[in-house]
């Protein structure tokens, strides 16, 4: 058996992100087997272009968003989508999101989930915590990290951003969608 570094170790990950469009809440967590996760990080780095911390496609041109979607469809990875609408603020809409992939990454055994950072970081861990209070025989790390610093992170966000585009771009990462929850 393959052992995993320090940075990419042989546990079962699910890297999430949010995004959001037109009073709907879209969650996404992207796994990516051990064997896959390093070529995935260095493809995603180099589809920076130079003075980028990230890839961020809301900042990109359409000819761009195009080449980066294609590229990042080659890579080897599974992708499940939780959307929710909302009136007034995203912050409920977000925490049932959470939960909901929370208790779906559970019963795949996933043992990582590493969310990006941003304001909600108490709520996601108060939500994730009484989540993971109902599957006693679960074991299962929460960590917030900035998208810079964990490329993987980008993935979800690519997947958040193309699937609330709509049709053309929905298309492009559609075999990477394995599962849509429409709470």
């Amino acid at each position: 058996a393959q052992i995993g570094n320090d940075s990419y170790p042989m546990y079962k990950a699910l890297y999430i992100d949010e995004s959001e469009r037109n009073k709907t809440f879209f969650l996404v967590g992207c796994q990516i087997s051990p064997n896959h996760r390093k070529h995935a990080s260095k493809t995603l780095r180099s589809l920076r272009l130079s003075g980028q911390q990230r890839i961020h496609l809301n900042s990109e041109s359409d000819n761009r968003r195009k080449y980066i979607v294609n590229e990042i469809a080659k890579l080897e990875f599974d992708s499940v989508i939780v959307r929710t609408n909302f009136q007034g603020t995203n912050k409920i809409a977000r925490q049932t999101c959470i939960r909901a992939l929370a208790e779906f990454a559970f019963n795949q055994g996933v043992t990582h989930m590493v969310i990006e950072l941003n304001t909600s970081i108490e709520a996601d861990t108060k939500t994730l915590q009484h989540a993971r209070s109902q599957w006693p025989n679960v074991s299962c790390i929460f960590s917030h990290m900035p998208p810079q610093s964990e490329p993987l992170l980008w993935l979800p966000d690519i997947v958040a951003w193309t699937f609330g585009r709509g049709q053309e771009w929905r298309r492009m990462l559609e075999s990477k969608i394995t599962k849509v929850f429409e709470l």
